[in-house]
């Protein structure tokens, strides 16, 4: 078996990406973009319901892109939506020769399936283009790691950038029927009526804020922050200890200090909040000399003279 020098590695990793890219073409689902593109034309209404999911870079094409960012462009401005408008707003910017001319513009009102599946095909659309993006990175990630040229903490923060990047610009749930949400209020409107007391959540055991939170909600994510040993784990401790007595919920602590038994921890939340505090601060109180401790020669001599002097 030959190695080769790392140049030569390098450039044949990358002659295998190309060629791997070139024999498999990048995902795509023309079909889709057309029928996207159309029934946005059909019914100018419906650009409501893609806009929220796709974007013009999600498409495939050039033409595409562009003509998904015209239309973008007068629903921005309130304007009809149909071949006509679309081609003067192409043609305003120079592009109504690059999509292929007024002809394809016609020729996308034949490409749709169904109108009202409008929003399937914009997911297929943006699938699709989240597995390019997928797609190029680890491309990119690829090359960069062969060549050497960055740390590994380096690439590593500029690969996890990239992956999280498009985790936030993929397929999301866009608007929902107005029906839908009026009846999740009134629930949670029903639920408050029927509540005793003000907390909607759960008791923290500090009145002033539970009265400014409604309790600990479903879903929050709480941060503490604070200088150190100012009492963040012991104010912590006291939530989770009120929280856990009130509806049994479960805690959890990652400081390895904070593990104590639950003698201590039953015995801790059984003492008011300022005695622990001021257990905690207080300086332990000096243990008493004994007869047979020795003493210093300056204690001693201090004595002696005091002693002088009263006689």
């Amino acid at each position: 078996m030959t190695l080769g020098r790392p140049g030569e590695t390098l450039g044949a990793t990358s002659a295998m990406l190309d060629e791997l890219t070139a024999e498999k073409t990048l995902p795509q689902n023309l079909e889709a973009e057309r029928s996207v593109l159309g029934a946005i034309l059909l019914d100018p209404a419906s650009v409501s319901l893609v806009v929220p999911i796709v974007k013009p870079d999600d498409f495939f094409p050039d033409a595409h892109r562009r003509i998904f960012g015209a239309m973008m462009e007068l629903s921005e401005r309130s304007a009809e939506i149909d071949v006509l408008t679309l081609k003067e707003e192409l043609d305003r910017n120079g592009a109504v020769e690059k999509i292929g001319g007024a002809s394809y513009l016609t020729s996308l009102l034949d490409h749709v399936p169904d109108v009202g599946n409008v929003e399937h095909y914009a997911r297929i659309v943006k699938e699709k283009s989240t597995l390019r993006r997928l797609i190029r990175t680890g491309q990119r990630i690829m090359r960069d790691g062969l060549a050497g040229t960055k740390d590994a903490e380096v690439l590593l923060g500029e690969a996890t950038g990239e992956i999280f990047e498009i985790a936030e610009g993929a397929i999301q749930k866009g608007f929902e029927p107005i029906g839908d949400v009026v009846s999740r209020n009134l629930e949670i409107i029903e639920d408050a009526r029927g509540r005793q007391g003000m907390l909607s959540g759960l008791a923290t055991g500090f009145t002033e804020l539970d009265r400014m939170t409604s309790g600990l909600q479903n879903t929050d994510l709480i941060i503490v922050a604070a200088r150190p040993s100012v009492g963040k784990t012991s104010f912590a401790l006291n939530i989770a200890s009120t929280s856990r007595s009130a509806k049994a919920a479960p805690s959890a602590s990652s400081r390895s200090r904070c593990r104590r038994s639950s003698s201590d921890s039953a015995s801790c939340a059984r003492r008011p909040t300022w005695m622990r505090r001021r257990s905690a601060t207080a300086t332990p109180p000096r243990r008493p000399c004994s007869a047979s401790c020795s003493r210093s020669p300056r204690s001693t001599a201090r004595g002696s003279t005091s002693t002088t002097a009263r006689r």
